[in-house]
């Protein structure tokens, strides 16, 4: 394993003049010094060789063609993410990047994108094979929240009736609804449905308000999955069968990629594979569209697999950020990690990792304090021992570069979403 500071890797690729993709602005800052892009770069290269990363996953890192943000639960107590970026055209490898606590990018080169296909499909494959079911549902992402909010709202309805040894409630209101997805959407807990897809879908298809929850509810009776019962809604047997596995469910595994279409446009897909103890369900989830829902078999599974991890065409180039003018006053800008560290409540990716010494710092951040006149320095001898400061600044569209104040979800320009 490989750890550096995103920072460091913008000083890597300031150094060895590596072509950055427009996937990159969600990895790591641009870095204008080229003085310490150089002493990082003299740094870099006194590492041992098992603790540096080839040029060609250097550049990888630089220019991703793919950016697949993986999210994997293991029943409902184990999360495994991490991120994948892969190359137009295979070539170099791969490279899985697992975001740190401290800023850090765990990074561990891969030989292809089937390495992670495969990995992902002994997960889903460990219960045997999955019976496959005869259903194929579309949905809008309203009708998918709402099924997701019923399901967890069944879920612990049953745990509460085997608690308190209550029959459970058989219907659901639309208030009911309306009232969970308004709590709970926003909640980092992965272990409910809801929360887990919520960073898939579009928060304004979210049925938050009642209105919008007895629309989805209607919709979903339409769809065989749902119909009316006195003042509110009961499971159709398909829908109490497609509830009932979900809530058995053994793993989950969420895929959302970044790529660019042929035309060269950068777009977004998402998918999710559940696995029950009995079938294997596929949620696909188009930006823009209607969700599908159908049993699948292990091997439609690595068809979706490879399918989602294919970049159709090389990234295009990243564009520098268009910066305001600073006041005369303003101090110049730090240099900061572009990743504050997971979600709370995600375990980062760690198999484990040989024993071995921890290599030298990298070098510390320039200082920027006004001096009248610079004293002459001796020459630089030594390597630093000292990491250097990043203190976070404000943060920009990884789209279209817009500045944004920090904390932001969506860009105010050009709308797109950034978690």
């Amino acid at each position: 394993m490989i750890r550096l500071q995103p920072y460091v890797i913008a000083a890597l690729a300031r150094h060895y003049a590596l072509r950055r993709s427009a996937l990159s602005g969600g990895l790591f800052d641009e870095m204008h010094d080229p003085a310490y892009a150089a002493q990082v770069g003299s740094w870099y290269e006194s590492l041992p060789e098992e603790h540096r990363l080839s040029r060609g996953h250097l550049a990888l890192l630089a220019a991703p063609d793919l950016l697949a943000d993986v999210r994997i639960m293991h029943g409902l107590d184990k999360l495994t993410s991490f991120w994948l970026l892969a190359p137009h055209g295979g070539g170099q490898g791969c490279l899985l990047a697992a975001p740190q606590k401290d800023g850090e990018l765990e990074l561990k080169p891969v030989g292809g994108t089937e390495e992670v296909s495969d990995m992902i499909l002994l997960m889903l494959a460990a219960g045997g094979e999955p019976a496959e079911p005869e259903m194929n549902v579309r949905l809008t992402p309203a009708e998918l929240a709402a099924l997701l909010a019923w399901i967890d709202l069944d879920h612990r309805a049953s745990f509460v009736a085997r608690i308190a040894h209550e029959p459970r409630p058989d219907s659901i209101t639309a208030e009911g609804v309306a009232e969970y997805c308004a709590k709970e959407a926003g909640v980092s807990d992965p272990r409910w449905l809801l929360a887990f897809f919520a960073p898939l879908l579009d928060a304004a298809a979210i049925p938050a308000a009642p209105p919008q929850a007895a629309a989805a509810l209607q919709g979903l009776a339409r769809r065989g999955l749902a119909e009316p019962r006195g003042t509110g809604w009961a499971w159709t047997l398909p829908g109490q069968f497609l509830s009932e596995t979900f809530q058995r469910r053994t793993v989950l595994a969420a895929i959302d990629t970044a790529a660019a279409a042929p035309d060269g446009a950068l777009g977004r897909h998402a998918a999710c594979l559940l696995r029950s103890d009995q079938p294997l369900w596929f949620i696909d989830i188009p930006p823009g569209g209607e969700a599908a829902l159908a049993g699948i078999s292990i091997l439609d599974a690595r068809t979706v697999l490879d399918t989602l991890f294919t970049p159709l065409s090389a990234a295009p180039d990243w564009r520098m950020p268009r910066q305001p003018p600073a006041p005369a006053y303003a101090a110049p800008p730090q240099y900061h990690p572009a990743y504050a560290g997971p979600p709370q409540g995600a375990a980062p990716y760690a198999p484990p990792a040989p024993q071995r010494p921890a290599p030298a710092a990298p070098p510390p951040a320039p200082g920027y304090a006004p001096q009248a006149a610079p004293p002459q320095s001796p020459p630089f001898a030594a390597q630093p021992q000292h990491p250097p400061a990043a203190p976070p600044v404000q943060n920009f569209c990884r789209n279209c570069g817009q500045p944004l104040p920090r904390g932001a979800a969506f860009c105010g320009l050009c709308g797109t979403r950034q978690s």
